[in-house]
């Protein structure tokens, strides 16, 4: 019944083609058959024959891909610098002519498009040219074009679309005579007669062509009515046919189900593997990551431990020189600052808000004023090396005091950056500081006040035993300060160290319990593999049944072929 339909409808649409080809040529033999009255006219009255012109082109030829096929089409080669072509600016040298006046010319060659480029001058020209990948549809009116209106440099195998324009014999300007009219009349009536005779013989052929589409119809027609009772008898067949193939399919569809439950176990177990690689990934980076902490806190406990040490080795050394001093009876080290007054000021400081020590005078003739490195308002931030930032006032004076000469290293911080500065510790003279001191300041120095006994008189032993005592006491409370720091060091590194084993001896724990996951993996993928080798099993039962089916489907063809012979031999006899 579908291929019937199919065939009627295709006969339908041939027909409406044959039907639309026929009334295009009708509607172009009328125009040529009013063109062939109005030139016969114009003979019989011996007035001027209507001049039969072009539209300035030289043509030529090209092959180039046109829907999907590879076609030789005709195209424009040069315009008459004055012809119409040229002066409507409509078309460019190089546009491919695809239609002309409505009729597709891409399997013409040049002398067909030439000829019906030519018409009546003034009439319109309907094109359709192709250019950079679009089509575009102009309007040109043709003229009477003279000859050498195109370049001297045009292709010599091109055709003008145009007539020649050459003027009547007997001198320019003269009335051309009556035989002179006849000539150019029978001239404009062969080619509108050769015209004539296409469009007949295209009506002729479409006139065919519709015949053989209506054939075609009362055919199909006749068909579809025998085929409408074997299509009954075809339908309960069929139905018949349904009601096998639902048992077939009902047993497809158990098995289905059982595949997607294996699949479904596949998948989970899958998951399952999966999950337990990730547990094992991440515990491992875990352990990577503790170990690396480990050794980071391991590294920066045994540079604290090494700066300290250091630290600790020039105290020994400055109490070992005060010692020697003090038991030789010589002159015991001074003890000196670098002449500032110190203060405190709450700031923000790394994201925190704290409160900080900073410099609020210096002493006009004192190490720090004469250094030029620091200015007042600088906020210390760190004195040899160590963070004072969480240090009160007090703490960072006596931090600021050492033995004259000896170098302080700074770092300051100044309009939000820090610089790092020395300065060398001198003995400092009460008074060196202005009268303006904030009272509440402390200065980091010595008091600067003269031994007693009198100015210029040598100190006696007891007066450097005791000075060289206050300065021990100085030391030695630095000193268990570093001792204290050692310590806290000693145990940070131990910590670290701990951590470490730790973090090593978990890391095997993880090794182990990754070999673990890795062998229950492999378990995993021994079930997979079982149960894809099921479903495989189960895939071939359900090809067997589709074969089966198809056998069932081929018997019922040919049970269906028998009884059609049968019915003929009964028809027949």
């Amino acid at each position: 019944t579908a291929e019937l339909e199919k065939a009627v409808a295709a006969a339908q649409s041939s027909a409406k083609e044959a039907e639309a080809t026929k009334n295009a040529i009708a509607l172009d033999l009328e125009e040529a058959m009013t063109a062939l009255k109005s030139l016969h006219l114009a003979i019989c009255r011996q007035g001027p024959a209507p001049a039969v012109g072009g539209i300035g082109v030289a043509l030529g030829t090209e092959t180039m891909k046109l829907q999907g096929k590879s076609r030789k089409v005709v195209k424009i080669n040069q315009m008459a610098t004055t012809g119409p072509a040229a002066q409507s600016g409509a078309v460019k040298v190089g546009d491919v002519i695809l239609e002309l006046d409505g009729r597709d010319v891409t399997s013409l060659d040049v002398k067909s498009v030439k000829e019906l480029t030519k018409g009546v001058t003034g009439s319109p020209l309907r094109l359709k040219v192709l250019r950079g990948g679009a089509a575009h549809d102009v309007v040109i009116r043709r003229s009477d074009l003279v000859s050498g209106s195109l370049p001297a440099s045009s292709d010599a195998g091109s055709s003008v679309g145009g007539s020649s324009g050459a003027m009547p014999q007997g001198g320019a300007g003269r009335e051309p005579s009556a035989s002179e009219r006849g000539k150019e009349g029978c001239e404009a009536a062969a080619v509108l007669y050769e015209e004539l005779e296409k469009l007949r013989a295209g009506v002729e052929a479409s006139a065919k062509e519709l015949s053989d589409a209506r054939e075609e119809l009362s055919k199909a027609r006749e068909q579809g009515a025998a085929g409408e009772g074997k299509a009954a008898s075809l339908e309960r067949e069929a139905e018949a046919a349904k009601a096998e193939l639902e048992k077939a399919a009902g047993r497809a569809r158990s098995l289905e189900e059982e595949v997607k439950a294996l699949q479904a176990q596949l998948e989970a177990a899958r998951k399952e593997a999966g999950q337990a690689e990730k547990s094992k990934d991440e515990k491992t980076a875990e352990l990577e990551k503790a170990v690396a902490a480990a050794q980071s806190s391991a590294k920066e406990a045994e540079a604290t431990k090494n700066a300290i040490a250091l630290d600790l080795e020039e105290a020994m050394t400055a109490l070992k020189s005060l010692h020697l001093a003090i038991c030789r009876q010589g002159p015991a080290p001074a003890v000196g600052g670098i002449g500032v007054a110190l203060g405190t000021e709450t700031m923000k400081l790394q994201g925190k808000s704290r409160k900080v020590v900073k410099i609020n005078q210096m002493a006009t003739t004192g190490p720090a004023a004469q250094s030029g490195a620091v200015k007042v308002g600088d906020v210390i931030l760190e004195l040899d090396g160590r963070d004072v930032t969480s240090l009160d006032v007090k703490s960072v004076k006596e931090l600021t005091k050492g033995v004259t000469g000896s170098p302080l290293r700074l770092k300051v911080l100044r309009g939000g950056a820090a610089h790092d500065v020395v300065i060398r510790r001198s003995d400092l003279v009460s008074g060196s500081l202005p009268a303006s001191s904030d009272a509440g300041s402390s200065v980091g120095g010595s008091s600067g006040a003269m031994p007693q006994g009198g100015a210029g008189r040598e100190p006696s032993a007891s007066e450097r035993g005791k000075e060289g005592c206050e300065a021990a006491a100085v030391l030695y409370e630095e000193l268990e300060k570093l001792r204290a720091g050692v310590e806290a060091s000693a145990k940070e590194l131990s910590d670290a160290r701990e951590e470490l084993s730790k973090a090593r001896e978990q890391g095997a724990a993880g090794e182990g319990k990754a070999a673990s996951l890795e062998r229950e993996a492999e378990a995993a993928k021994a079930e997979l593999e079982k149960a894809a080798g099921r479903a495989r099993s189960l895939e071939e039962e359900v090809k067997a049944l589709q074969a089966q089916l198809e056998a069932a489907r081929k018997e019922a063809g040919q049970a269906e072929k028998s009884k059609d012979e049968k019915t003929a031999e009964l028809e027949k006899a």
